[in-house]
C-alpha cells in the first residue's frame, strides 16, 4: 500500500468541548486502520471491526479526497490510461474538477476490495443511505481514542 500522504485533519472535541484539529501522522493512521480492522472496547462500549470504514480511510489517505467523494466511487471510476490509472471527479464540496494519476497499488486495492465484497465494477463501492451517519458515529470516537492514548 502507498502510505505517502498525511491524513486530513479531524475534529477531536466531543460533547461541547472546544474543538481542535490535529494532522494524523503515518503511525497514528496505521493504528487507526488496525483498530478499525480488529475492533476495540472503549468506555465499556464494544466497537466491532469494520473493514468498510478502514477501506474508506485508506482511500482518503492515499487519494487525498473527502469522504463524500470517496463514497461516490466505483471501480469504473478509475480509468486505464496507458500503463497508469487516473481518476476524473468533480469534488462535491467545491464543485471543482480533478484529474489525477492513481498509483496502481491503490487501483488494485479498490479492485480487490470490490471483488471480495461481490461489488460489480459499475456499482458504487459503498451504500450511502445511512452509512455516512454511522461512519461519523463510529470513526470520531475511534480517532479520539487513538489520539489521546498515544
Amino acid at each position: 500500500m502507498v502510505w505517502n500522504r498525511f491524513f486530513s485533519c479531524f475534529l477531536i472535541g466531543v460533547d461541547g468541548m472546544n474543538k481542535k484539529t490535529r494532522a494524523v501522522d503515518e503511525n497514528t493512521f496505521k493504528v487507526i486502520i488496525a483498530t478499525m480492522r480488529k475492533g476495540f472496547v472503549m468506555n465499556g462500549v464494544s466497537y466491532k471491526s469494520n473493514d468498510r470504514i478502514a477501506t474508506i480511510l485508506v482511500l482518503e489517505y492515499n487519494l487525498g479526497l473527502r469522504v463524500g467523494d470517496i463514497l461516490q466511487l466505483k471501480v469504473d471510476s478509475f480509468v486505464k490510461d496507458g500503463s497508469r490509472y487516473r481518476l476524473d471527479i468533480y469534488e462535491q464540496k467545491t464543485g471543482k474538477y480533478r484529474n489525477f494519476t492513481v498509483p496502481v497499488e491503490v487501483y488494485s486495492y479498490v479492485r480487490d476490495y470490490a471483488y471480495a465484497q461481490g461489488i460489480s465494477p459499475s456499482s458504487r463501492l459503498w451504500i450511502v443511505n445511512t452509512f455516512l451517519d454511522n461512519f461519523f458515529k463510529v470513526i470520531f470516537p475511534i480517532l479520539y481514542w487513538c489520539l489521546i492514548t498515544k
